[in-house]
Formats: C-alpha cells, sequence, structure tokens
C-alpha cells in the first residue's frame, strides 16, 4: 500500500496540516513551542502529525493509544478530521476520520475511486481499513516507528523476552502461527469434548450389554418364580375344592333343621293371639279422669272458703267498704256481712255434697284399675312369648345365612383360583437374549474402532499444536532469519560504530545447566568498551540500537513507503550524526520517505526538506514547510 497525503485538522495540537507523504525524501521534523517559555521544542506537537495522525487514520488510535474525543483539539474542542490518501494497485483509496464534526459527527469512511464504499458500522469499516492495508496496527507500528521508548524498536535489546516476541511476531507475521496455535489447541479440546462423549458412550453401551445378562437372570428368576406360584395356586385350588365339597356334608343337616325350625316358629308366631287392652285402659283413664275433676272442683271450693272468710274479717275491721268503697255505717256493715255469710253457706254446702260423689269415683276407678292391671299382665306374658319366638327365628335364621355366604366365598375362592392359574398359565418361558448380547457388542466394536480414529484425529492435532508452538515452526522461521539480521545488523554498525562493535542475534539462551533455552536475543559485543549492552556509552547504546532498528525493518520494508525516526540523534555525537544520516540517505532511496523526528535543529543543512511544528502562545500548532538548509 502506497500512501500519499495526510490532512489534518483540529487533531490534538494541531490546527490544520496538510502533508505529501510519497517519495519525500529525507523529512526533518523539528518543533518550535512558544506556549511555554521553558521549551524550545518539546511539546509543540512533532510525533503528533507523524506518526500519531496516521496511525489514528489507519487504526483509529495514535501510537500513544489516544481514541475517540481524546483526539480533539482541547481549545477549539470539535471538528477534528483526518484523512488519508493513498493507492493500492491501480485504485485510489481515502480513509476519513471525524469526531464532534459539524456535518460528519463522529464518523469513519471509505472511498475508493472516489465512490463510498463505508461499512455498516464504524467496526466493519474498521476491519475493511485493516483488510485493505494488509497489515494490523502492532505490525505497522513497529515496522514504520523508531522511537526510543520502553517497549519500541528503539530499545529493542533491553526489552522483556515477551516484548521481543511481539514486535518480531508482528514484523515476521508470526502471530498467525500463534493463531494457528489457538485454532489447533480449541480444536484439541473439542475433540477431547467429543472423545470423552464417546467414552460416556461406550460406558453406557458395556452398562448395556451387562444389563442383557442381568435382564436374563432377572426373566429367568420371575419364570421361575412363576412357576412356583402356579404349583402354590394349584395346591391351594385343590384344597378350597375339597373344602368345598366337604362343607355342605358336614353342615347341611343342621343347616336344613335351622330352615325347618325358622318354618315352624314364623307359623307359630302368625297364629299367636294378639291381646288388646285398649278398652280396659280408656275405662281407666275416663274414671281418673272423674276423680281428679271432683278433687279439682273441691280445691277451688276450699279457696273460696278462705277468699270469703277473709273479706269478713276486712269488713269487720274496715271503715270502708271492700265492695263499693264508700264509707260504711253499722247496717251497711252488717248488710256485708250478711252478703259474705250466705256465700260462705253456698260453699260449704256445695263441698260436703262433692265427698260423697268423689268417694263413689275412687271407688269405681280402684275397680277398674284392677281389671286393667290382670288384662295388662296376660298382654305381657304373650309379648314376652312373641319375642322369644323371633329371638329362635333369628337365630336359626342367621345359622343359615353364615352357612351360605361361607358356601359362595368357598365359590368364589374357587373362581379367583382358577383366573389367576389362567394368568400365571398365560406367562410365556423367557428366550435367550442371545441376538440383543451380539447386537450390542457390535456396537461396542464399531464405537471402540471410532474412539481410536477420534484418538488419531486428536493426536493430529497435538501435533499441529506443536508445530505452531514457539519450539515449532516459529523456532524454524527465526532460525532462517537471524543469519539475516546477523548480516544486516552489522552491515549497519559497522558504518556506524565502526569495527570494534558487533551484534550477535540468537535463537537460544544458554542456561545455567549447560543447556540452552528458546530464547529470541540479541547481544552487542565491544571489543573497545564492556562487555554487556549496558556497559557502553549511551551514544554507543544509541548507535547498536538504530542498527538493530534498521536490521529488523528490512525484515518488513515492502510493507509501507515511509518510516519515522522519534529522537534518533540524542545521545550520538557530530559523526555519529553524519554516519546515521548517510545510512538514512541510502535507504530512502528503497522507502521513498524518511521522517526525522527532533528537537535538535542544528543538522537541518543535512536533509533535503524540513517540517516544523509551530505552537503559537494559545496552544495552538500549526505547519512550517521549507528546504533543510536554514
Amino acid at each position: 500500500m502506497q500512501w500519499d497525503t495526510l490532512i489534518v485538522k483540529n487533531f490534538l495540537a494541531i490546527n490544520e496540516a496538510r502533508v505529501q507523504l510519497h517519495n519525500q525524501g529525507l523529512v526533518l521534523i523539528d518543533g518550535i513551542n512558544k506556549s511555554d517559555p521553558k521549551f524550545k521544542s518539546n511539546g509543540a506537537g512533532k510525533s503528533t502529525l507523524i506518526p500519531d495522525a496516521l496511525s489514528y487514520a489507519l487504526y483509529d488510535i495514535t501510537t500513544k493509544g489516544d481514541k475517540a474525543d481524546d483526539v480533539i483539539n482541547n481549545k477549539v474542542g470539535k471538528n477534528t478530521e483526518v484523512i488519508l490518501i493513498g493507492r493500492k494497485g491501480e485504485d485510489t483509496y481515502r480513509i476519513e476520520r471525524y469526531r464532534k464534526h459539524t456535518k460528519h459527527k463522529n464518523k469513519v469512511k471509505l472511498f475508493r475511486n472516489d465512490t463510498e464504499i463505508t461499512g455498516k458500522s464504524a467496526s466493519v469499516t474498521n476491519k475493511l481499513i485493516e483488510e485493505l492495508i494488509g497489515v494490523e496496527y502492532n505490525t505497522f507500528i513497529n515496522s514504520i516507528l523508531f522511537a526510543q521508548k520502553s517497549d519500541g524498536l528503539g530499545s529493542f535489546a533491553v526489552l522483556p523476552d515477551s516484548r521481543k516476541k511481539e514486535i518480531l511476531d508482528s514484523l515476521l507475521n508470526l502471530d498467525i502461527y500463534s493463531l494457528a496455535q489457538e485454532i489447533a489447541k480449541e480444536r484439541v479440546k473439542s475433540k477431547e469434548r467429543e472423545m470423552d462423549e464417546k467414552r460416556r458412550e461406550g460406558d453406557k453401551l458395556e452398562w448395556e450389554l451387562s444389563q442383557v445378562d442381568v435382564l436374563e437372570e432377572q426373566e429367568k428368576a420371575q419364570y421361575e418364580n412363576t412357576r412356583n406360584l402356579i404349583r402354590q395356586e394349584q395346591q391351594n385350588l385343590a384344597d378350597t375344592v375339597k373344602q368345598l365339597n366337604d362343607y355342605p356334608a358336614k353342615f347341611f343337616p343342621v343347616v336344613d333343621k335351622c330352615r325347618e325350625e325358622v318354618v315352624r316358629l314364623t307359623k307359630e308366631r302368625e297364629e299367636m293371639n294378639t291381646v288388646n287392652i285398649s278398652e280396659y285402659q280408656n275405662d281407666v283413664n275416663q274414671k281418673q279422669q272423674l276423680v281428679m275433676a271432683t278433687k279439682a272442683e273441691i280445691n277451688r271450693l276450699v279457696k273460696e272458703k278462705a277468699s270469703i272468710v277473709t273479706n269478713y274479717k276486712k269488713v269487720e275491721m274496715s271503715k270502708t267498704c271492700p265492695v263499693c268503697g264508700s264509707e260504711m255505717d253499722s247496717i251497711h256493715r252488717e248488710q256485708e256481712l250478711n252478703s259474705l255469710k250466705d256465700q260462705l253457706r253456698q260453699v260449704l254446702i256445695s263441698a260436703q255434697s262433692l265427698e260423697p260423689i268423689l268417694q263413689q269415683h275412687e271407688t269405681e276407678y280402684q275397680a277398674s284399675y284392677e281389671v286393667f292391671s290382670q288384662h295388662k299382665d296376660i298382654q305381657n306374658r304373650a309379648m314376652e312369648e312373641y319375642r322369644n319366638i323371633s329371638v329362635q327365628i333369628q337365630k336359626n335364621e342367621q345359622a343359615v345365612q353364615h352357612y351360605e355366604t361361607n358356601l359362595k366365598a368357598l365359590k368364589d375362592k374357587v373362581q379367583h383360583i382358577n383366573t389367576t392359574l389362567k394368568k400365571l398359565m398365560s406367562i410365556p418361558e423367557p428366550q435367550k437374549k442371545d441376538s440383543n448380547r451380539e447386537a450390542i457388542k457390535e456396537k461396542i466394536t464399531a464405537h471402540k474402532h471410532s474412539l481410536v480414529a477420534l484418538e488419531k484425529e486428536k493426536q493430529t492435532l497435538e501435533d499441529a499444536v506443536k508445530v505452531y508452538s514457539n519450539e515449532g515452526v516459529k523456532s524454524h522461521v527465526l532460525d532462517l532469519i537471524t543469519p539475516f539480521l546477523n548480516e544486516q545488523g552489522n552491515t549497519y554498525l559497522a558504518k556506524l560504530a565502526g569495527s570494534n562493535m558487533e551484534l550477535n542475534f540468537s535463537t537460544r539462551t544458554p542456561k545455567k545447566d549447560g543447556g540452552y533455552s528458546e530464547k529470541f536475543d540479541v547481544q552487542l559485543i565491544n571489543r573497545a568498551g564492556g562487555d554487556k549492552y549496558k556497559s557502553n556509552s549511551g551514544g554507543e547504546r544509541k548507535r547498536a540500537d538504530l542498527a538493530i532498528s534498521l536490521a529488523l525493518q528490512d525484515l518488513v520494508l515492502g510493507s509501507t513507503n515511509l518510516i519515522v525516526y522519534d529522537e534518533v540523534f540524542d545521545a550520538l555525537d557530530e559523526t555519529g550524526v553524519e554516519n546515521v544520516i548517510e545510512l538514512l540517505k541510502e535507504r530512502v532511496k528503497t522507502i521513498g520517505t524518511i521522517f526525522v523526528i527532533t528537537h535538535n535543529a542544528h543538522f537541518s543543512n543535512l536533509f533535503e526538506k524540513r517540517i516544523t511544528i509551530v505552537k503559537d502562545t494559545n496552544g495552538i500548532s500549526t505547519l512550517k514547510e521549507g528546504e533543510g538548509k536554514s
């Protein structure tokens, strides 16, 4: 992919800029910071233009990790846009990214030959862009950017093994083997799950086979139990039939006599005369009522007598008439007393006349009651005899019923036993299950074959995991490129530092026990300096770092038409700077464009072109382009 033009507006510190990227030669990027008197160049926004804006256009993130609204110019606060134009084959492509834009909001757009081919979402469009350039973020950053950061190409020699591995994976595209290994591992796990399921199926088949024998034995035991039940029921039937035959012979004479007694006693009970004593009962009741009525009349007269006597005493003592309420004189009192005497006389006469009548009624009642008692005794004796006969009838009927119930129970039992025997004898004798057993054995054999096949497939996948591991194809790839790195790295180092320093790239590191570990490393040998990388001076380490970076970049020169070197001159003397410039001039013939970011403008006369980032007193950065020589 060839990148031609980068257009930036309101991106981080930069207000507006347009930079040509293709075949620009060796370009110096320096800065002037007018917003803070403490700094001359630092903070002007040199790295913001290249490579941050370029990284953001391609991957929606800067080399420092800024993304989304973090890239908006904090002075303007809106209308951020980054546009990158490039070519691939005969087609021209344009990537546009916006944040808080008045017209385009937060969209990302992709065009081919000015025709928009943007995806349905930002994530889809980002995927289309990455497929277009064919390089993922880490590979791109490591291939175009040399920076003296703690985790970049500029510090490769002192990076931990994991970071070295990450950079090499991205430069050599070895991460595809890591992805292949992960896929192979997942397939191994899937195959193990499949095998576990297959083993469970095998266990189930073995259980089913064992159950055939168990079921066969159970059926045999059940059938033998059925035969025993048949024999028991047959014996039970014989015993019950014998009871049924013996029972009438034993009890029929007694039962027949009971039936005859029931007939005789019933007839005797029906022929018994009914003793009716209601006539005598009524006569006694009538005479008793006469006695009671007479006594009641006598009692009434006694009460009336007492009342008259009381009134008589009141008249004698009272001054007022108790009848009319008027005051009484002697004549009036005499009249009232005479009247009460007459009333008393009549009451006494009536009472005396009732005495003989009461005696007569009581005599007649006593005579009638004696007649009634005689007939009542006759009736009681008749009822007692009736009850005795009924009890005898009931006892005989119960004896007959008991006999008939027992006889029916024996007949029902015979019928029930016959029904049970019929059901038991209809149960067939169990057959051997050889066909079932053979069918399951065939399944078990087929299952074992399939399990063996799965084991072979798993072994193949495990071999693939080993092939794609660090000790596999990756190790072979590194072994193949190590001679190339040693040759290129030492060629560059000889031009930068002379013949006293040497780089040694290796894929194996000696261990204390005399063995080796698979670990990619680079050693710096200085015949006129320290034995280790950290023992050398800052300038010597800088030359080594640059040589290492140039050698590693040689692996991916075909993936980009530009390279960025950030603060590559730090710790170098004038000769070292000139040597670096010479190497970069050689490299730019292959690459086309090399941007060198520096805060030291003393070397501007060594560059063909110069871009100065000027941050004004308001904190807004703009571009000033010109020739290299000032």
